[in-house]
């Protein structure tokens, strides 16, 4: 007897929900698509002037340059100074970036050095042979190629 009562109301459940006016549901959807054809979208509107742009545009991607170049330098310094930033437009011969210079001065002080002292040297060895740096144009060529053999071989190269 339950079973029988639990199946006569799922039967009378099943029977109110399904009865509905489906006539209605039709005109409806009629009525809405009719209306939605017959009336223009409406769209704000307002004039434009000149003022300061106030919305953010978020959007992503990746920005490539037309050409790109690459710096070298002939030397193996630290970099002392950049002349620009990224973004900037640089001209052909302009100078982007400078290098420590201490170390290239310092080399270049010892290099006058080194060249002021083999001079020296030179003119020790063509005095003992009687001549005068002063006047190399008298100084056959062979004597002046033994002394600076002499030179050579009597100190390290300058480069060392």
């Amino acid at each position: 007897m339950p079973r029988k009562r639990t199946l006569l109301y799922c039967l009378l459940i099943l029977m109110v929900f399904s009865c509905t006016n489906s006539k209605k549901s039709k005109e409806e959807k009629e009525t809405t698509s009719k209306i939605a054809q017959n009336k223009p979208a409406e769209v704000k509107t307002f004039k434009l002037k000149f003022s300061t742009f106030s919305y953010e545009l978020v959007s992503n991607g990746i920005v490539s340059a037309l050409r790109k170049a690459d710096l070298k330098f002939q030397s193996s310094e630290n970099v002392a100074n950049i002349y620009v930033k990224n973004g900037d437009y640089v001209s052909k011969s302009q100078k982007i970036a400078s290098l420590e210079q201490f170390k290239l001065e310092n080399a270049f002080e010892q290099a006058k050095d080194n060249l002021a002292r083999a001079e020296l040297e030179l003119q020790d060895v063509l005095i003992v042979q009687g001549y005068s740096l002063n006047n190399k144009a008298a100084i056959p060529e062979d004597v002046m190629k033994i002394a600076r053999m002499s030179i050579w071989h009597m100190r390290p190269p300058l480069w060392s």
